[in-house]
């Protein structure tokens, strides 16, 4: 996770996390923000589904 990574180099990782498929509504994104104004990086990973089948002869 790029938090762990953060965090190796001395970052102090505030984190926002939602329910897997549930949305990051913009207000807890501003809010978080506006409690960390000497934050220096901002980074949201969207992750999603991977679909394969495997291929037929």
């Amino acid at each position: 996770m790029i938090s762990d990574v953060a965090s190796r180099y001395g970052a102090e990782v505030v984190k926002i996390d939602e329910e897997w498929g549930n949305i990051i509504p913009i207000d807890k994104i501003t809010d978080t923000l506006g409690e960390h104004p000497d934050a220096k990086m901002f980074a949201i990973v969207h992750a999603g589904y991977v679909f394969w089948r495997k291929a037929t002869p």
